[in-house]
């Protein structure tokens, strides 16, 4: 996806490094240690959560299912409605 967004690509600008990284896969960056958050927790519990994690996103999930993601564009659009 950031290969296909980088305004960099393909230029002087973009050196072995940036080509590097932009084939690594998923599973080679990603977070294995997940902070979750349970669908029924108020939105207050789940900013605190956010910030005492410093994460940007959280899972939520029911019991052991994921049924979406909250993010810190989600907080912020749902209290400037």
């Amino acid at each position: 996806m950031l290969r296909n967004v980088s305004p960099f690509v393909h230029t002087s600008a973009e050196d072995k490094k940036d080509s590097f990284t932009l084939t690594r896969k998923a599973r080679q960056i990603m977070t294995t240690d997940v902070v979750t958050v349970e669908s029924k927790l108020g939105i207050r519990d789940a900013c605190e959560l956010l910030l005492q994690k410093k994460v940007g996103l959280l899972p939520v999930v029911d019991g052991d299912k994921l049924v979406g993601v909250v993010s810190w564009r989600d907080i912020l659009s749902y209290f400037i409605q």
